[in-house]
């Protein structure tokens, strides 16, 4: 979905109702608190009753789902924790964009397409080796480091490509691309904690035991870190269970 094509309310209803099943998801999710007949209500109304960042937020994830695999083995990911784990990063990218240095979907755009590049590397290793090689590491700065050693190149680089190729904005594409490249920026910051968040939730959905519970105490730009997992775990939980 290119940016631009969700601008303003005219644009996001044509867009939303030349793809018949994001029409279906979309008024299949009215909020529960909504007073009027839901099962009446058009894709116009939808999109002026949730507004257009959380159906910005729908379409991006919506349609970045269809993308996804049903199992991503070089990465030693399902379908579903790809999903979580992207959908954790964008909620948390959108909490720590509290000052409002970006706009609340780029900053929920950045956080959810953080690992677009592993979707084309999963690919491209599966066609070309007979047997599926395994990339794990205990962080994102580590497994980008395994992806340079082995391949010549890491996810980042690879998603910020792939981005550019779906015309998205040079503010989403430059902060995905470059997520390890040594600046240090605020930005890169807030996406590092945010992937760290989200590979916990990914964790959790394992049945693994945060190791955030005995950091409660841990605050980034005033939010404690182990509420933020909370509520990235929740509202990623609510997202897939969207999808179905």
């Amino acid at each position: 979905m290119g940016q631009k094509e969700f601008g303003s309310l005219p644009q996001a209803t044509d867009w939303v109702c030349r793809h018949p099943e994001l029409s279906l998801r979309l008024l299949k999710n009215v909020p529960e608190d909504y007073d009027g007949d839901a099962s009446a209500m058009s894709v116009d109304s939808a999109l002026r009753t949730m507004g257009l960042t959380r159906v910005g937020e729908m379409a991006l994830s919506w349609s970045y789902w269809e993308l996804v695999p049903r199992e991503l083995p070089v990465y030693g990911l399902s379908r579903e924790e790809f999903f979580l784990q992207a959908h954790a990063g964008a909620v948390a990218m959108q909490l720590f964009n509290d000052q409002g240095e970006l706009g609340a979907l780029e900053a929920f755009a950045i956080g959810l397409l953080h690992g677009a590049g592993m979707l084309a590397i999963d690919r491209a290793l599966q066609s070309r080796s007979k047997e599926t090689p395994r990339l794990a590491a205990e962080t994102p700065r580590k497994l980008a480091d395994l992806e340079k050693t082995l391949l010549g190149t890491e996810h980042a680089w690879v998603g910020g490509s792939l981005l550019a190729r779906w015309s998205l904005s040079e503010e989403i594409v430059r902060p995905v691309a470059r997520q390890f490249d040594g600046e240090g920026s605020d930005l890169q910051q807030r996406l590092s904690i945010s992937r760290y968040i989200a590979n916990r939730v990914v964790d959790a959905a394992r049945g693994a035991r945060s190791p955030l519970g005995s950091k409660e105490n841990v605050i980034y730009r005033g939010y404690s870190l182990y509420q933020v997992f909370e509520y990235a775990k929740k509202r990623s939980k609510q997202s897939f269970a969207g999808l179905n």
